[in-house]
């Protein structure tokens, strides 16, 4: 179903704007649309690798990357760049240590709303320096 999908193999400099994506590459990478266009083609390259993975997918892991799009497109450019900070700060931390961060947040993850919405509101604690 994707056979028209863009081709990839002249490499990044070929990542497709959105009017160049198939309708269902459109439908499946909807809530990175306002955002396509600005991505570097690198970016857009993974995420054209991924929309042809996309449908094989199980529906509740579609749901929930569609649900992580929506949140990541809903986010300002300081917090992404936040994010993206975060995220390297934790790639360079031991495997133990990032196994005990991944629990931590499946835990965080299960907690009923109300709960998630106190924790938000609590100051975090200052570290010691």
């Amino acid at each position: 179903m994707l056979a028209a999908a863009p081709t990839l193999a002249a490499g990044p400099a070929t990542a497709p704007t959105w009017a160049q994506l198939a309708p269902q590459q459109k439908e499946y990478l909807a809530p990175l649309a306002a955002d396509w266009d600005n991505m570097v083609p690198e970016q857009r390259q993974r995420w054209v690798m991924f929309s042809q993975k996309y449908p094989t997918l199980p529906k509740e892991a579609q749901d929930r990357i569609r649900v992580r799009m929506q949140r990541w497109a809903a986010l300002a450019p300081d917090q992404r760049a936040e994010a993206r900070r975060r995220w390297k700060e934790i790639q360079q931390l031991p495997l133990e240590q990032r196994k005990q961060l991944t629990q931590k947040w499946l835990e965080y993850d299960n907690l009923p709303t109300a709960s998630k919405q106190r924790l938000r509101e609590t100051p975090a604690p200052k570290k010691s320096q």
